[in-house]
């Protein structure tokens, strides 16, 4: 027990950035284990789409849509769902919708603005188009 001690007393500043790390970790943890909506891989994107007709929101901009997206994806920038603007997205209440960014990052925030906003099935792709595109999974070029 000296010994912890010691390290403790020569050693503050890991031991604080050590009990920071961990104290997050939990944070973070906790805050997935709470949150109304869940991840889902490729397959489990597929699925969706295919049992319970579920939705694609690509968060990306238009350009990044353009250059390569999920057939029938529909483009929504963060910012509109964040504020409300976009209607279309009202008639999708009660219908699975995913989620798509670019890494997944971007998706979560969106995702925690529609739960709040009383969506019902909100799911975001596992580390976003990077991940589809890892699987080798259909992209389309073009559109809006």
């Amino acid at each position: 027990m000296q010994d912890y001690i010691s390290f403790f007393q020569a050693h503050p500043v890991w031991c604080m950035a050590w009990l920071g790390i961990f104290v997050a970790l939990i944070h973070t943890t906790i805050k997935m284990k709470m949150a109304k909506y869940h991840f889902v891989d490729h397959n489990g994107l597929s699925q969706l789409i295919n049992r319970h007709d579920a939705v694609v929101f690509d968060l990306r901009t238009r350009d990044e849509f353009r250059q390569g997206h999920i057939a029938n994806a529909i483009q929504v920038l963060p910012s509109e769902i964040q504020q409300g603007k976009n209607t279309l997205l009202e008639k999708y209440k009660q219908t699975p919708i995913i989620l798509v960014c670019s890494s997944g990052m971007a998706a979560v925030k969106s995702a925690e603005d529609l739960t709040k906003a009383n969506y019902e099935q909100v799911f975001v792709l596992k580390n976003g188009l990077a991940s589809w595109r890892e699987a080798n999974m259909p992209l389309v070029q073009g559109k809006k």
